[in-house]
């Protein structure tokens, strides 16, 4: 069986943000325990809770202060990490200007920018 992991990118109720997007990671189930140990473990060993890149690219929170030897390191385990999951790398952007225009019998049949994305 494949699994995927998303995340996504902009929020489709602010009025500000133009386009929305999602990007996952599909693998093999039997993948993913690995792929967790390692990236669990790069996490404890610069003693970091969790990685939200948002944080990690304006080194704020856990990342405050960090030189960019130790940011460099931490994201090269983290990008290894993903490597040795060899995962598909999927991604989909929407426009929220389309969205928008949308009728409703449309809008009801996604229900959700983020189902268009993945449909």
């Amino acid at each position: 069986m494949l699994l995927a992991f998303a995340d996504e990118s902009g929020h489709a109720a602010d009025p500000k943000v133009d386009h929305i997007g999602l990007v996952g990671l599909i693998a093999p189930e039997e993948r993913w325990t690995a792929f967790r140990d390692r990236w669990d473990a790069a996490l404890a060993e610069f003693d970091v809770p969790a990685f939200h890149m948002r944080e990690f690219a304006h080194r704020r929170g856990a990342f405050q202060g960090w030189p960019e030897e130790q940011r460099r390191a931490l994201l090269d385990r983290l990008l290894n990490a993903i490597e040795e999951l060899e995962p598909t790398i999927a991604g989909w952007v929407i426009s929220l200007r389309a969205w928008r225009a949308l009728d409703r019998a449309a809008e009801r049949l996604f229900l959700d920018p983020y189902y268009a994305c993945i449909q």
